[in-house]
C-alpha cells in the first residue's frame, strides 16, 4: 500500500491521502523498521535465488520511498542502520551488500525533488530562509517535548490519562496562559510518562532492556554452535529492528503502535528456539557412541590381518614365577 499508493504532497513529501500513513514520518519509520527482516532473506544461507532477488528489490524500493518522504527521522534511521550493518557484517559482506546499497541510495537521493532534498539536508543546515517549514517543525517538536517533560514531572504517578495528551495537555500545563499546541508529544517515552506516569515508563523501558538481554542470550548460544548460524543472523536483524524502534520513539508517538510490540514479542520465541536447538545439539553429542571418536583414525597395513579381542574370553593363565630374582640369584 505504501509503495503503490503514496503520492507527493504540496511540499514534495510522499504520503498517503488518509490514515496513519498520511504522515510522511510514519511511512519512513515503518519502511525502515521492517527492512532488517528483508535483509535476513538476503543474507540467510540456502535461500532461493528468486526470493533473495525479490527481497533485494523491495529493500531498494523501500530506501527510495523512505528518502522520498523527506523525513529527517527516516534519514537518521537509515544512517544508523548502515552503521550497524557496517559493524556487524564481515568484510566480504560489507563489499557485497553495503557498497551497492550506498551507491543506489546516493543515486535515489540525487533524483529526489529539490524541496525534498532541501528538507533532508536541513538536518545539517539550519538556514531559516531555505528551510522555514523544517525549522518550524523542529521548534514545534522541541516545545512539545518540553511540555511533556513538565507534565511528567508535575504528574509522576498516574499521568494525565491514557492516549488523551493532545486533548487535555493544555489544562495541566504549568503556564496556562501559553499557547495551546493541540498535538501529541512526538516522543514515545514522554508520551508514556506524561499520560500514564513514571511507573509505566519504568515498565516500558524494562521491556526494551529484557529484549536486548534476550537478543544477547540468543547470539551467545548461537555462537557456540555453527549449525545455528541462522539464529545468530535473526538475532542481529532483531537487534537492528529494535534500535530502529527506539530511535523512532524519540521522534514520534509510537508508544502504542503495534510494530513496537511485535518486535518486543519476537525476541521471546527466537531465544526459545535457539536454546531448544542448542540443547538438542548438546544431547546428540552426548548420546553419540564413543567408538566414533576414533573412527578411521587407525588403519591396518595391507596384507595384515586385523587383531580382534574377545572381551568375554577367560583371562590368560598366570605365568610361573622365575626362580631367579632380578639379579640372577637362585634362592
Amino acid at each position: 500500500q505504501i509503495i503503490s499508493g503514496a503520492k507527493f504532497s504540496e511540499d514534495a513529501r510522499i504520503q498517503l491521502e488518509q490514515g496513519s500513513f498520511a504522515n510522511s514520518n510514519e511511512i519512513a519509520s515503518y519502511l525502515i523498521i521492517f527492512m532488517p527482516f528483508l535483509l535476513y532473506l538476503v543474507l540467510r544461507p540456502k535461500v532461493n535465488i528468486m526470493v533473495r532477488l525479490a527481497a533485494i528489490g523491495v529493500i531498494f524500493v523501500s530506501i527510495g520511498q523512505a528518502l522520498a518522504t523527506g523525513s529527517r527521522q527516516g534519514l537518521i534511521l537509515l544512517s544508523l542502520s548502515g552503521l550497524i550493518l557496517f559493524a556487524k557484517l564481515s568484510l566480504a559482506n560489507k563489499i557485497r551488500v553495503l557498497l551497492p546499497t550506498l551507491g543506489i541510495a546516493v543515486f535515489m537521493f540525487v533524483s529526489l525533488p529539490l524541496a525534498t532534498k532541501t528538507r533532508l539536508l536541513s538536518l545539517f543546515n539550519e538556514d531559516a530562509a531555505e528551510n522555514a517549514s523544517a525549522l518550524a517543525s523542529k521548534l514545534s517538536r522541541t516545545a512539545l517535548l518540553m511540555e511533556s517533560i513538565d507534565i511528567s514531572i508535575r504528574h509522576p504517578i498516574f499521568g494525565i490519562g491514557f492516549n488523551v495528551y493532545h486533548a487535555v495537555a493544555g489544562e495541566f500545563r504549568s503556564d496556562p496562559n501559553s499557547r495551546r499546541l493541540w498535538q501529541t508529544t512526538h516522543n514515545a517515552f514522554t508520551q508514556v510518562s506524561a499520560e500514564n506516569g513514571m511507573p509505566a515508563l519504568i515498565f516500558f523501558l524494562a521491556a526494551f532492556f529484557f529484549a536486548f538481554t534476550y537478543i544477547r542470550d540468543t547470539r551467545r548460544v548461537a555462537a557456540k554452535h555453527p549449525q545455528l548460524v541462522e539464529m545468530r543472523l535473526m538475532a542481529d536483524c532483531l537487534f537492528m529492528t529494535l534500535i530502529s524502534v527506539i530511535v523512532a520513539g524519540f521522534f514520534g508517538n509510537t508508544a502504542y503502535h503495534y510494530p513496537t510490540y511485535v518486535v518486543l514479542s519476537l525476541v521471546v520465541p527466537v531465544r526459545a528456539i535457539a536454546f531448544r536447538e542448542a540443547n538438542a545439539l548438546a544431547a546428540n553429542a552426548v548420546a553419540a557412541p564413543p567408538s566414533r571418536m576414533f573412527e578411521n583414525r587407525f588403519t591396518v597395513p595391507a596384507g595384515q590381518k586385523p587383531v580382534t579381542i574377545d572381551a568375554t574370553a577367560d583371562a590368560a593363565p598366570e605365568m610361573e614365577a622365575d626362580p631367579a630374582d632380578q639379579y640372577g640369584n637362585v634362592p
